[in-house]
């Protein structure tokens, strides 16, 4: 009984975030990991986060996390997603280039519950030709964190105009 309802306020939430997507106009919208409880996920579930997502009328990209990182099991890898849909499936940074909008979204995948190296590992300097740069990691500002440790001075010197940071379910006061 429980669990059903769990999964309907689930699926209320991701109607919400599609409803708030198209309200703001957004432009992009960027999903840092940990949008699904584990790596077991109902495929009603899944399918209700493609739909929602496909709704949404611009870019989103999602960055899986240490809780529902990318195998070849996981819904990111089974399930058919919509076109404006990405997701950054390798565990060493990738680039969104998106020139529509004048920007680049640097992301990668947890592809393991854990990682123990940085998101921002390997990220290439600047490049004029990207636009704003921008980043949709999974990571924690904990220096001994086995969930993608970073420091502030890392994402200080990373170039980025923007870090949607997923982990901690709280904002950084970066």
């Amino acid at each position: 009984q429980l669990s059903a309802q769990r999964r309907g306020e689930q699926r209320e939430l991701l109607d919400r975030l599609a409803r708030l997507a198209r309200e703001e106009r957004a432009d992009l919208v960027l999903l840092s990991g940990d949008l699904l409880d584990g790596e077991l996920v109902y495929r009603e579930t899944a399918q209700a986060l493609a739909r929602c997502l496909g709704s949404i009328p611009c870019p989103v990209a999602i960055a899986p996390g240490n809780h529902d990182f990318y195998s070849p099991r996981s819904v990111y890898a089974t399930l058919d997603w919509p076109e404006n849909v990405h997701i950054f499936t390798s565990p060493a940074l990738q680039a969104l280039p998106l020139p529509q909008l004048g920007c680049t979204v640097w992301g990668r995948a947890f592809t393991a519950p854990s990682k123990d190296t940085s998101p921002l590992a390997g990220l290439p300097p600047a490049q004029e030709e990207e636009g704003l740069r921008l980043a949709c990691l999974h990571g924690d500002l904990a220096p001994q964190s086995q969930y993608g440790p970073l420091t502030r001075e890392e994402v200080a010197a990373s170039g980025l105009c923007y870090l949607a940071l997923g982990h901690v379910h709280q904002s950084s006061g970066l």
